[in-house]
């Protein structure tokens, strides 16, 4: 049921995207006759679908970007019980490790640029926001049985429910230079190089038989630079497709914390972090008001993944507990809506 929604907002979306572009052709189309561009001392717009039209694009000296985002958490080691189809805890033992299904979450993104001078170079800056909640709970059937996989004083017990919940917030603030690069054939590429910070916190609470509560929770701050490349290709009239791809490579320091009844670990770590970004979608776009501004809507797939960004102690359940840092990836992915207005 879950992915039938998503594909219902995609065609919405989709749908949306076709409507706005008929708004805009109208809306371009009446402002031309009221007020043509010769009249008001600005060029005449280059027609869809020839190889100029991004080139008056360039020449705005703003820019502002708003985003809806639509993400789902993924890759996150969040098992915190063990569902025996027979009962007690002695072997055989037959079932499955239960974790926690993230749900389709909002977030937004907000930008800013300028273009640098009479250059071909726009410094922009953006901010995204993501947070997203999870939970899972079980109950013990009548010939089963409930394993923890958390809790030092739960060793060798078995319970009769459990719940867990998982909390991820996630902030990061990018700043680029975009140098866009125009190709004959309605091609438009740019190369972005820049620096990007991110804020994330993560959090896991599990409880067994309401009276026994495990805590997980990893923050983390980390910098570093970045390097992307984006193409548009405007195969007809004011739409076209895009696609993006950005590598960056983050210095990070943070903590790990894990506490139960009488236990309480914390560590203080640093560590590098690769991160990939990639999205490929729909867009329009139009010269609106003759040629005073520039609209762009899109519609993208986004994958990001963030390499060795969840610290969480992994506890080992023996006679001597260790405790040492996971170091999993985290990643998200879903969908964006973008509107775009350059003037």
């Amino acid at each position: 049921m879950r992915y039938n929604k998503v594909a219902m907002l995609s065609a919405a979306c989709i749908l949306f995207l076709g409507l706005i572009g008929s708004l805009l052709y109208f809306i371009d189309f009446r402002k031309e006759k009221i007020m043509p561009a010769q009249e008001v001392g600005f060029k005449s717009r280059s027609f869809p679908g020839t190889s100029q039209y991004w080139e008056r694009e360039e020449e705005y000296p703003f820019r502002i970007e708003a985003a809806v985002n639509l993400w789902q958490a993924l890759n996150l080691p969040t098992n915190y019980i063990y569902t025996n189809k027979n009962s007690g805890i002695t072997s055989p033992i037959n079932g499955k490790a239960k974790g926690i299904s993230f749900p389709w979450s909002f977030g937004f993104t907000l930008g800013l640029g300028k273009r640098l001078f009479s250059t071909d170079w726009i410094l922009e800056a953006n901010y995204t926001y993501f947070r997203s909640t999870g939970s899972d709970s079980q109950s013990v059937s009548t010939s089963g049985a409930l394993i923890p996989l958390k809790g030092v004083g739960l060793i060798g017990e078995s319970v009769s429910s459990a719940i867990s919940k998982y909390n991820i917030l996630f902030n990061e603030l990018r700043f680029y230079l975009d140098k866009p690069i125009n190709f004959p054939k309605t091609v438009l590429f740019s190369t972005t190089l820049g620096l990007q910070t991110s804020w994330l916190k993560l959090k896991q609470t599990s409880s067994y038989d309401d009276d026994f509560t495990v805590y997980d929770k990893s923050t983390s701050w980390g910098i570093g630079p970045e390097l992307g490349f984006d193409t548009k290709w405007l195969f007809y009239n004011f739409f076209y497709l895009k696609g993006a791809l950005l590598g960056a490579l983050q210095y990070r320091q943070g903590n790990s914390v894990y506490s139960e009844a009488e236990i309480y670990m914390k560590e203080k770590l640093h560590y590098l972090s690769p991160i990939i970004d990639f999205n490929i979608g729909l867009g329009i776009a139009n010269y609106l008001f003759s040629d005073r501004i520039f609209l762009a809507l899109e519609l993208l797939y986004d994958l990001n993944y963030y390499f060795n960004q969840d610290q969480m102690f992994s506890v080992s359940q023996s006679s001597s507990p260790r405790f040492e840092p996971i170091g999993k990836d985290l990643g998200f992915q879903g969908f964006t809506l973008k509107a775009k207005l350059s003037f």
